[in-house]
């Protein structure tokens, strides 16, 4: 039985979801280390930037349960290109303009799926 899109049509859709990335992200990753006592103690964050595009969540009105957690208004859909590794509690910061810099934490990174046209995380504005 053959894929319903071959891998032709995924490039093609992945084209088509680039050109609608219209800003540009910096998502930084805590990273852990290991303290020598069986513990763990902050290392230093890796950074990388990705281009992306972000819309209000289709539910951010009011306050809801998301992720296991109580979250107020403020829920943003981040999308990136396929395959981009977007990680739960990743930190993304966006600038929207020279006067408008908003930061974002990850509260849920769908999983990914290996035939995306595009990575979309659902994030809560800080």
């Amino acid at each position: 039985m053959s894929d319903l899109l071959s891998d032709a049509d995924i490039a093609r859709a992945r084209a088509l979801q680039a050109r609608s990335f219209d800003l540009t992200a910096t998502v930084t990753r805590l990273v852990m280390t290991d303290d020598g006592a069986g513990g763990q103690l902050p290392g230093t964050p890796t950074t990388f930037t990705s281009p992306c595009r972000i819309a209000g969540h289709k539910s951010a009105l009011g306050e809801q349960i998301v992720a296991g957690a109580m979250q107020g208004a403020g829920l943003f859909d981040v999308t990136f290109p396929a395959l981009t590794d977007v990680r739960l509690e990743d930190r993304i910061t966006i600038v929207f303009s020279p006067t408008d810099t908003r930061n974002f934490e990850v509260i849920n990174a769908y999983a990914p799926k290996s035939r995306e046209t595009a990575r979309q995380v659902l994030c809560v504005q800080r």
